[in-house]
């Protein structure tokens, strides 16, 4: 008995010491303070919530993040020690959910978005965080359902706006994030104009023509104002 519980003992305070050497090989900082080694964080209910290699205080290598339930949302995979990384999100399915670039913490460069059936549905341009370039946004089907020009986070130059059956629905001009100048409606599946006139701070200006399915004015409307 008595030799039964020796060993009992013994397997117990080497499960410590393991326990002890692996949580101590771990969430370190180096001589000068820095993060060091690899890093866990964890949730409220215990569950790992990152894990990742530090070298000198940066990021390197894949670093992991998990929702609260376990399944992996977030890898980045750093190119640049704690500068640059590439990211790959996901649903808690473990479906791809978008990819693309970090810049020190940054969106930057060409992101990709996907619905949960694979398609893509959206597309963005970055630069140092802030929306700059052309912007595309589809319909679950695939089809192109927006194109904007981005500058610094606002809308800037011409967009389109698509009908899900893949025809033009609007053309225009964006200035500081509003429609500005030129503006044309078409009508769905047969490429004729619906409408066309000037915007002006986002609301209608000038003298908008209205016309029917044939091509004839229906209504001309005075939008100026004071």
């Amino acid at each position: 008995m008595n030799y039964i519980k020796h060993q009992n003992m013994h397997k117990l305070t080497l499960l410590i010491f393991l326990i002890y050497s692996f949580s101590t090989a771990q969430n370190e900082f180096n001589a000068q303070g820095k993060r060091s080694g690899t890093w866990f964080g964890y949730h409220d209910n215990g569950g790992v919530k990152y894990s990742g290699e530090f070298i000198d205080g940066k990021e390197t290598g894949i670093f992991k993040y998990y929702d609260y339930n376990g399944n992996l949302v977030i890898q980045l995979e750093y190119v640049e020690n704690g500068v640059r990384s590439q990211a790959t999100l996901y649903y808690s399915n473990g479906a791809l959910k978008s990819k693309g670039e970090y810049l020190n913490k940054e969106k930057h460069g060409s992101w990709l978005y996907y619905n949960l059936e694979g398609n893509i549905v959206g597309k963005e341009n970055f630069s140092n965080g802030l929306l700059n370039g052309e912007c595309q946004f589809f319909y679950e089907s695939g089809v192109l359902a927006e194109k904007y020009n981005y500058f610094n986070n606002l809308r800037e130059g011409v967009s389109e706006i698509y009908y899900q059956s893949g025809y033009l629905n609007m053309r225009g001009q964006y200035h500081l994030d509003e429609l500005e100048g030129d503006v044309e409606f078409y009508y769905d599946k047969i490429n004729q104009l619906e409408s066309v006139g000037k915007y002006k701070m986002g609301l209608k200006d000038s003298i908008w023509i209205f016309f029917d399915k044939m091509g004839d004015t229906l209504d001309v409307y005075d939008y100026r104002r004071d």
